[in-house]
């Protein structure tokens, strides 16, 4: 069974306590009363922060004067983060919405814990705000349904574990082929021990969906167009092959 780790609720440092004692010790505690502002909009953005206890809540204040809550941040979890890494003012604001203990990391301590020897790579996200509220209340488009059913492809392909995803979506989109209608990823597998797939390798599945606007489209047609996608992927992808 799968876990949908990024479902999960648990403390940023989960796994890596030593940096977690590392990132305490160099940090500020900070106790908050509830309503205290951490920092507005526009702020310098010097200090990531780690909430020990309590319940922030993340936000901004709209040009028409409307706060609008982004995030809630409890203990154990992490905010101000993207702002440190790229030298950047806040662009949101942050509030305690309960009596809370966070402590503060500068960014010349930030960066000295920066140096943690992790075994294993560590990636950050950064989400435009801004632009996640234009899309909540954007007005909303549909379009129409389809007259003509669709017909799905998979495809199973192993590849070197060095090649990004990207790779295979430029591959996909170089083929122009006009039944394509969609495209995804629902299977990746690698195998550290070189047991069942060389260490090197890994293996992804992706399925993909044909049709056509005007009519119904029959087995050969569809066979025909995915393989003008498949011969794509192998003359674009370096070192690509069908499972």
């Amino acid at each position: 069974m799968r876990s949908f780790w990024h479902l999960e609720k648990g403390d940023f440092f989960d796994g890596i306590e030593e940096c977690k004692e590392r990132f305490l010790r160099s940090a500020q505690r900070i106790e908050l009363k509830k309503n205290d502002i951490v920092f507005f909009e526009g702020d310098a953005g010097g200090a990531c922060f780690y909430v020990a206890s309590g319940l922030l809540r993340i936000f901004c204040v709209t040009e028409a004067g409307k706060e609008s809550t982004f995030f809630l941040r409890t203990a154990g979890e992490i905010f101000g983060l993207s702002e440190v890494l790229q030298d950047l003012p806040r662009k949101v604001s942050a509030q305690a919405l309960a009596a809370s203990v966070i402590f503060r990391l500068d960014r010349e301590a930030f960066d000295r814990c920066r140096e943690l020897g992790l075994g294993q790579p560590v990636y950050v996200a950064e989400l435009d705000l801004r632009k996640m509220q234009e899309i909540l209340t954007a007005p909303v488009k549909a379009a129409e349904l389809p007259q003509f059913p669709g017909s799905s492809r998979d495809a199973a392909m192993e590849l070197p574990l060095s090649t990004p995803n990207a790779d295979i979506v430029k591959a996909v989109e170089s083929a122009r082929e006009k039944l394509l209608v969609s495209y995804s990823c629902f299977d990746v597998f690698t195998d550290p021990s070189g047991e069942k797939l060389p260490a090197d390798r890994k293996s992804i599945a992706y399925t993909f969906l044909y049709r056509d606007p005007a009519k119904t489209l029959t087995a050969a047609e569809v066979d025909a167009a995915h393989q003008r996608v498949l011969k794509a992927l192998t003359d674009k992808v370096k070192g690509l092959s069908f499972r």
